[in-house]
């Protein structure tokens, strides 16, 4: 009857140890504020020296509205 039930149990455990840290893990992470991630992502865009006159000016735009979606805000 033990040898029935055990696989059971075990799974039973194995699932939740997995939620159990998941959770935990998401938990720990925190939203920047926006001014947090406007300067961060105008850091990596002056870091990959995205110029706004390049023959596209979108492009600094454009990559700053997808790195700002990136921490959750929209333009």
């Amino acid at each position: 009857m033990f040898n029935a039930k055990y696989p059971a149990i075990v799974s039973a455990l194995a699932l939740s140890v997995l939620i159990g840290t998941v959770g935990a893990s998401s938990a720990t992470t925190k939203k920047l504020t926006y001014e947090q991630a406007y300067a961060k992502c105008k850091a990596t865009m002056d870091q990959e020296k995205t110029s706004p006159n390049s023959s596209h000016p979108n492009v600094r735009y454009t990559r700053g509205a997808g790195c700002m979606m990136k921490y959750g805000y929209r333009l």
